[in-house]
């Protein structure tokens, strides 16, 4: 039990970070003893590094969907400044847990990563566990650790996911090494906090005040500011927002210089893209009367990403849909892939575990439903596969993930020649059906026009060239 004291004077030794939370992984067979050796360090050894005590929860709740599959939903969460570990199979258990620990600040770890117990992509449903008490307690979101290993890929996509559900929360980076040795696949990504001193206190402060961003490269110093007030922040209510972003570096690295940077809002959209090449400060304009929030996507020349912490707009979060639904009877309909000719009614086999895959980068899927329907919605079914079989396969996680589909145009036509766009976005909850609503309209074709994967929209040279997969769709109408 002595793992605590050893990583703590590696650290400290190291002289490379500021502050480090080191956690155990919900399996200890002497909890009280872990978090002992942070105090018993600490006194014994005085040291400018500021250490926190931590544990990596696992939380298994287990939900069968409408084809029957079972899924495993919430997954691991890291709690900072905790007394106390849990391994429990609910969210009340959790919250019990914590309740020794009043002042502990929770994080959603590796938000979407592949599955290792069943099939598919661990999630946690962040669009309807937006209660209070979660509210309260997370502040942290993992978007990455500076790879695209594992399941980072689409860690990101569950930062706009949380925020539109109204979470008050900011992105981290971390390692999750799993290693009883310091450095053990060590990643290069960093959890920047802004705080006016080295202090715990400070440090939890700023924390619960969403002054944390993460960088991928762990070089980026960032910091900007809408309509004069410093992020994070809310805002009141306006249609314009000036932007003033100010970046800098930890050390020099031309690798790492920041080369250009997205503007977040609503629903994980990009509203703007910024030539940051060669710049240490960058002003613009943004004109919206619906956007409720905003955070920065910047990307340096290796690809590497970092992400502000968020300004709020004081306008309420995105409401969940009350309408219900009601999946039409796929039977005798017909699906082709129009850019390569393909029969793709694959994607209406009513079979979670079956996919279509694009000859090129993108694919336009036309959908015959050989009569005038009345519908209002799209869903898409994420691939099925556990990291188990992708290593029994012989792949790796990030080349499965870089094939879903991502942004995407949606549309219906009566007769085959005139459509009508319904939605244009991105798919980014990749362990659920996420579904496309979109003005109750009458129709006989349906074309999804996949236009980027997330391998694409990952900048990184080796994954842009990825084929699109594309797992079940369904329409729907008004129940």
């Amino acid at each position: 039990m002595d793992y605590p004291r050893k990583a703590i004077r590696m650290v400290r030794d190291e002289n490379m970070l500021d502050f480090t939370v080191v956690t155990d992984h919900a399996c200890l067979l002497n909890g009280q003893q872990f978090f002992l050796g942070f105090a018993d360090t600490e006194d014994a050894q005085p040291m400018d590094l500021v250490v926190f005590p931590g544990s990596e929860s696992e939380v298994t709740l287990y939900e069968e969907d409408r084809y029957g599959v079972k899924h495993k939903n919430a997954g691991e969460c890291n709690t900072v400044n905790c007394t106390g570990w849990a391994s429990v199979r609910s969210w009340d258990e959790f919250f019990e847990k914590l309740e020794g620990s009043p002042f502990a600040i929770c994080k959603f770890n590796h938000p979407q990563t592949p599955s290792f117990s069943t099939p598919g992509i661990w999630g946690f449903r962040l669009d309807t566990i937006n209660q209070q008490r979660f509210l309260d307690r997370f502040r942290l979101i993992a978007t990455g650790d500076g790879t695209d290993r594992s399941g980072h890929l689409v860690h990101e996509y569950a930062y706009s996911i949380a925020l539109d559900a109204g979470f008050k929360i900011s992105p981290t980076s971390s390692s999750d090494s799993h290693g009883q040795i310091w450095g053990y696949f060590a990643a290069p990504g960093k959890t920047v906090i802004m705080a006016p001193e080295k202090s715990k206190e400070a440090f939890l402060d700023a924390i619960r005040n969403n002054r944390v961003y993460a960088t991928g490269s762990g070089n980026v110093k960032l910091y900007y500011e809408v309509n004069g007030v410093a992020a994070p922040a809310t805002l009141p209510e306006t249609d314009t927002y000036a932007f003033k972003v100010k970046i800098d570096y930890f050390h020099y690295n031309p690798q790492t210089e920041v080369t250009k940077m997205l503007v977040v809002s609503d629903r994980g959209e990009y509203v703007e893209t910024i030539d940051c090449t060669g710049k240490s400060e960058v002003t613009f304009t943004i004109h919206s009367d619906t956007a409720r929030y905003f955070y920065l996507r910047l990307i340096d020349r290796k690809k590497n990403k970092t992400f502000s912490c968020p300004i709020w707009t004081g306008r309420a979060p995105i409401p969940a849909p009350t309408q219900p639904l009601q999946p039409l009877d796929k039977k005798g309909f017909t699906a082709v892939d129009i850019e390569s000719g393909e029969d793709a009614s694959v994607v209406l086999s009513d079979d979670p575990y079956k996919h279509f895959r694009s000859k090129g980068v993108t694919s336009t899927i036309v959908i015959d439903m050989q009569s005038e329907q009345t519908i209002s919605a799209l869903s898409h079914y994420p691939r099925l596969v556990s990291a188990h079989e992708l290593r029994d396969e012989g792949q790796i996680a990030p080349w499965y993930l870089c094939e879903l589909p991502r942004h995407f145009r949606l549309s219906t036509s009566v007769d085959g020649e005139e459509y009508t766009v319904q939605k244009e976005g991105g798919f980014r909850d990749f362990a659920y059906e996420e579904f496309v609503r979109f003005p109750e309209t009458k129709a006989r074709y349906v074309k999804l026009e996949v236009l980027t994967t997330v391998g694409l929209d990952s900048e990184r040279k080796d994954f842009k060239l990825s084929h699109v997969a594309i797992n079940e769709l369904t329409i729907w109408k008004n129940a």
